[in-house]
């Protein structure tokens, strides 16, 4: 499957994602097998963190693009009592060092109409042209980040 998503996931304590990729639950394979024939990705953190004391900052804070097909792991991901056994590897391309500056989520519901609500494989379809336009954006948001 060709195409552009964005994939929500919460806060953590480790930095994520990590070098074992994007992270699925058992009920989302499909999600997780479609997210890895993408030809990009859209990185979003929500506001909810594991754990719940953590907070996210809302925001589309980076880019890239999927290397491998799902991966089941022996030791999955936990997280907010949900366990996550699948993982798909990613080379990340860009992304905000200061995630609260990335693109906020009213930005994505105003401008583009995109609604980061509950959703199986925590994926959301975009089109090439939001896709683009958002990863531009992202870019000059990362070169200032980078001067400053």
């Amino acid at each position: 499957m060709a195409g552009y998503f964005i994939k929500k996931h919460y806060k953590t304590n480790d930095l994520y994602p990590g070098e074992d990729g994007l992270h699925f639950s058992r009920r989302a394979y499909a999600q997780a097998e479609a997210f890895s024939s993408c030809q990009g990705f859209l990185l979003y953190e929500t506001k909810q963190g594991d754990p719940g004391s953590l907070k996210g900052s809302g925001t589309l804070y980076g880019y890239g693009h999927p290397i491998g097909k799902p991966d089941y792991s022996s030791s999955p991901r936990v997280a907010n009592g949900q366990t996550f056994p699948y993982s798909v590897a990613i080379i990340i391309e860009g992304q905000m060092t200061d995630r609260t500056k990335g693109i906020s989520l009213d930005t994505l519901r105003k401008k583009y109409g995109i609604n980061m609500c509950r959703i199986l494989g925590g994926i959301v379809p975009v089109n090439e042209d939001i896709f683009l336009d958002l990863k531009k954006e992202l870019v000059k948001r990362i070169r200032e980040e980078s001067k400053a």
